[in-house]
């Protein structure tokens, strides 16, 4: 089974994230399943007041599967897992990738993450060791794709073993000749300026948020 990890805040989830999700499994199918994992404390964001005050953890694993309930997705090929929320201290990507091989052990993973934290993936502990456990599929919402900026970030900060191959529509992979790690992806989603930044300034400003997220969190929050 080819499954899809989906990490992030979700402080708070929003039509963005659904429609991501959807979008990679249900159109693109590259996943048979999805998880959703909303992030503990990483340490890449430690210094930052990363629980955002009125979005502690029980609260965003809960708004998470009440909108995935919500729009039939909850048991549907889609779950939440809380385990990095369940972490002591500071959470890594990294052991949250060995925690999913050790559960599913014959079945391919794919990390799921934005561009924007491509971007800073060398902030992250052992980052060149992500595709030793899964692929990795970067959401790219740009207009065009800057596939120079990835090769470099790729093959001299990630892997050298991986190439360029052939890319399919809109999208590029990385893929290298060993066994030992997998390709990387990135695909070009569509766009949304959706934020859960935008959201919470709504919030603080008094201005509807009602088309920016599912109903059962326009209605908690």
């Amino acid at each position: 089974m080819r499954i899809g990890i989906f990490g992030g805040t979700f402080a708070p989830i929003h039509n963005g994230h659904i429609q991501i999700m959807r979008y990679i499994k249900e159109e693109l199918k590259m996943v048979d399943k999805m998880i959703i994992v909303p992030a503990g404390v990483p340490t890449h964001k430690q210094n930052k007041d990363y629980l955002y005050s009125n979005f502690i953890a029980e609260k965003r694993y809960g708004l998470t599967v009440a909108s995935l309930w919500e729009y039939d997705m909850y048991c549907n090929g889609y779950s939440v897992d809380a385990f990095e929320l369940k972490s002591i201290g500071l959470t890594q990507t990294i052991n949250l990738l060995k925690h999913m091989k050790d559960r599913y052990p014959n079945d391919h993973l794919y990390f799921i993450l934005g561009s924007d934290s491509f971007d800073t993936i060398h902030e992250w502990d052992d980052f060149q060791d992500f595709n030793k456990f899964a692929s990795l599929i970067v959401m790219e919402r740009e207009c065009e794709i800057d596939i120079k900026k990835y090769e470099y970030y790729i093959t001299k900060m990630i892997d050298p073993s991986l190439d360029l191959c052939n890319g399919f529509g809109s999208s590029y992979m990385f893929e290298g000749k060993s066994c030992k790690t997998h390709p990387i992806y990135i695909i070009k989603t569509p766009y949304s300026d959706i934020s859960s930044t935008h959201i919470r300034n709504s919030i603080r400003d008094g201005i509807s948020i009602e088309d920016m997220v599912p109903h059962i969190v326009n209605c908690l929050l």
